[in-house]
């Protein structure tokens, strides 16, 4: 019987194979590394007038009278400008409504019940852009509708990801852009998994004709390099005149400005009273409920990032920490700060504020003006206060 050799003869490996071989391992390697990163961002430190401009509030209250079928319960609301008039409306989650007010007389002139067309307890966050066009979450899907529950077009959430359920808030509104709507996405990852950080993404979107749907934005590298607790890895963002993404994440002292594709810039947005870097954890403690909220309420942080676009300018919440003897004792007051950035992102001012205006919570209107909730003395109404900017004069000592 002839036997048949399975041996290769001899092969010569040249050098040009050899650096053909090492580029493409290189660039396997890399773009193994990249996955679950953003774009490496292009950084700017425009400096900082922490002294220039502060924002203050007004004795201008504005308030909105509720039926007695609604709550102050308020998730999200919008303000929009239809046919020359400015409408803000608000989603009331205990009475699943939503209820429409002309400004600026703040009159009520319309209610939406969206009862009539869901089971009760199921809507959770709801933005109304015009009465063809009304977005409402539910835990499993995003839904349009128009005014009468017609028309109606479900966009389900990915399930089998685990990556978490959009929800519209003050803090993440929903943004609609080239027919394409954007929603935040609640943060349902394992912060104790480096894996589960790096495949995470904040933002989920959908194509209102092809009912496409895809993910954007990875959480920024220092997530990956430390651990932080739950309360630390929220986020917030706004839109401006470009039409990019404005980020702020909670342990970070940097502002993002992103359009999901190519453009990716970071810039110094720190709080000129942060002397101390942002706590992190170890793993191991991360799921004890005492230590989230220790950490979180004894660490500077950041909270909601506006663009304001009648003046072209940024706010960001900026959190103090309290002492861990106040934490201990339940003293718990922890006033927030706003910091102020003009349309180069530089900042220009840093202002404090007394408890009970709730700087998470802020809109603008067209005439320029800007409003914070506060606290209001009946469930039957809700308060906006106004806020405005105040440019010091700054002399040469």
């Amino acid at each position: 019987m002839r036997r048949y050799s399975l041996l290769l003869p001899p092969y010569t490996i040249t050098s040009d194979m050899k650096n053909y071989i090492i580029t493409l391992f290189l660039a396997v390697a890399t773009l193994s590394c990249q996955q679950g990163k953003n774009p490496s961002p292009k950084h700017h430190h425009a400096g900082a007038a922490y002294n220039t401009v502060d924002i203050i509030p007004t004795s201008d209250t504005i308030r909105f009278l509720l039926d007695e079928e609604s709550f102050s319960d308020l998730e999200s609301w919008s303000v929009r400008e239809i046919s020359g008039k400015t409408y803000i409306t608000f989603f009331d989650q205990v009475s699943e409504s939503i209820n429409i007010y002309s400004y600026p007389d703040n009159s009520h002139i319309n209610k939406i019940e969206l009862q009539r067309f869901f089971k009760p307890t199921t809507v959770n966050s709801a933005y109304f852009h015009n009465y063809d066009s009304i977005f409402l979450t539910t835990r499993e899907a995003l839904y349009m509708i128009d005014s009468s529950g017609k028309n109606v077009k479900k966009f389900t959430f990915d399930r089998e990801s685990r990556q978490g359920r959009g929800r519209i808030s003050p803090e993440n509104p929903l943004y609609l852009q080239h027919n394409t709507a954007f929603l935040a996405v609640s943060p349902s990852i394992d912060n104790s998994s480096k894996s589960s950080i790096r495949s995470w993404k904040m933002l989920w979107t959908v194509n209102l004709e092809n009912n496409k749907t895809s993910r954007y934005y990875h959480l920024p590298e220092i997530y990956t390099e430390n651990y932080y607790v739950g309360k630390l890895i929220k986020y917030s963002y706004c839109m401006n005149d470009a039409g990019r993404f404005v980020v702020s994440f909670a342990a970070d002292t940097m502002l993002y400005e992103t359009d999901l594709k190519d453009y990716h810039h970071s810039y110094f947005a720190k709080s000129q009273y942060q002397l101390q870097p942002i706590k992190y954890s170890s793993r191991d403690k991360l799921r004890e409920i005492k230590e989230e909220a220790k950490v979180y309420m004894t660490s500077d942080s950041y909270g909601s990032v506006y663009y304001d676009p009648y003046h072209h300018r940024y706010l960001r919440v900026a959190k103090p920490p309290i002492s861990e003897d106040d934490f201990d004792a339940k003293r718990y007051q922890r006033p927030y700060r706003l910091i102020i950035f003009d349309k180069h992102f530089k900042i220009i001012g840093e202002s404090d504020f007394e408890e009970g205006i709730d700087l998470r919570r802020m809109f603008f209107t067209p005439d320029g003006k800007i409003y914070a909730e506060v606290t209001s003395p009946t469930d039957y109404q809700f308060n906006f206060l106004r806020l405005e900017y105040k440019t010091n004069q700054v002399t040469d000592k």
